[in-house]
C-alpha cells in the first residue's frame, strides 16, 4: 500500500526516521513479523534474557519515537517497539485495521510470531487505546499496562481536537500543520526536533489508511483491567474532554490497581524531557513487585 504522495517525500521521511532512531544511542536490530495484516516492523533492543516489554507509538509517530526513554527501559529489559501496521513507518501493511477486534488480532498474532506469551506493554496516544483494548480482551497475555497520553480510552475526545485533526488532514498546508503540532505539544516540542519532522511529514505528505478510531472504554471494560496499570497524563493535554486530575478521580473506583501520574505543563505531544520523566515513572512502576 502506498502511504506517501511521492517517492521523494517517502525518502525524506525515511531519512527523518533514521535520524530519530540514531538518537537512541544503543544497539538495535530490526525484524519484520508476519500476521494476517502484513509485516510489522519491530525494533528490538536490550539484553536477550530481559523481561519482554512492548512499546506501541502514537498516530504517525513511528516506533522510533521512544528514543528519550529507551536507554533507561532497555538496561535490563528486552524491548520490542512496534511500528503500527497500517501507518507510516516501516511496517508493510496488506490489510488495514478497521476495528478493536482487528487491533487485538494484530497484537496477538505479532506476539505469537515473536514467541512472547506474556508481556508488559506500553502505549502512547492511539497506541494506548490499542494497548487497553488488547489488555481487556487478552488479560492472560499481559503482566502490566502503561498508558501514556491516551487518545480517548479513559475520556471522551474533545470535539475541538477532532476538528483540528480533520482540518489539518484535509488541508495539509504548512502553516496549519505547524500550528496543530504546536498546539498538540503546548509549544514544548521544537520545530527543529527530529520527532517534529517525522510528524510533520507524516501529517502533511502521507495518506491515513487506518480505520481505527479510539473511543472511551465503558466502565465495565475499564473495570475488567485487573492487572497493574499506570496512567501518565499531560497536565495541559487538550485531546481529551476531561482534565487529567478528574480522569484519575473517575478511574480510582473502577480500576483496582491503577496508578496515575500527571506531567506538569505537558500537552498531548511530549518534549524529550517530558518523555524522560515518563520513562522514570515507567521504570519505577515496572520495578515494583
Amino acid at each position: 500500500m502506498k502511504l506517501f504522495k511521492s517517492k521523494k517525500i517517502e525518502k525524506e521521511f525515511q531519512k527523518a526516521y533514521d535520524d530519530l532512531l540514531d538518537g537512541w544511542s544503543i544497539e538495535t536490530q530490526s525484524q519484520w513479523v508476519r500476521s494476517e495484516f502484513g509485516e510489522t516492523h519491530v525494533i528490538i533492543s536490550g539484553p536477550d534474557n530481559g523481561e519482554p516489554l512492548v512499546l506501541l507509538p502514537g498516530t504517525q509517530a513511528t516506533a522510533a519515537m521512544w528514543g528519550p526513554v529507551i536507554s533507561k527501559l532497555s538496561s535490563n529489559r528486552r524491548i520490542y517497539s512496534f511500528d503500527l501496521i497500517d501507518q507510516v513507518g516501516r511496517s508493510r501493511p496488506e490489510r488495514v485495521l478497521t476495528s478493536s477486534n482487528d487491533c487485538v488480532e494484530w497484537i496477538e498474532q505479532t506476539l505469537d510470531a515473536l514467541n512472547l506469551s506474556k508481556v508488559d506493554i506500553v502505549g502512547n496516544s492511539l497506541g494506548s487505546f490499542i494497548v487497553a483494548t488488547f489488555a481487556h480482551s487478552r488479560p492472560t497475555r499481559v503482566n502490566k499496562v502503561i498508558l501514556t497520553a491516551p487518545a480517548a480510552t479513559v475520556s471522551n475526545i474533545s470535539l475541538l481536537y477532532i476538528l483540528q485533526v480533520l482540518i489539518t488532514l484535509m488541508l495539509p498546508f504548512k502553516g496549519l500543520t505547524k500550528r496543530f503540532l504546536n498546539t498538540l505539544s503546548q509549544g514544548n516540542v521544537k520545530s527543529t526536533s527530529t520527532l517534529y519532522k517525522v510528524l510533520y511529514l507524516a501529517m502533511s505528505e502521507s495518506k491515513v489508511i487506518s480505520k481505527v478510531v479510539p473511543r472511551l472504554l465503558s466502565d465495565k471494560e475499564l473495570s475488567a483491567l485487573s492487572m497493574p496499570l499506570l496512567l501518565i497524563l499531560g497536565e495541559k493535554d487538550k485531546a481529551n474532554k476531561t482534565k487529567a486530575l478528574n480522569i484519575h478521580k473517575k478511574l480510582l473506583p473502577l480500576i483496582p490497581n491503577v496508578k496515575c501520574k500527571v506531567l506538569p505543563n505537558a500537552g498531548h505531544l511530549w518534549s524529550p524531557e517530558q518523555f524522560k520523566d515518563s520513562g522514570q515513572l515507567i521504570e519505577e512502576f515496572l520495578s515494583c513487585s
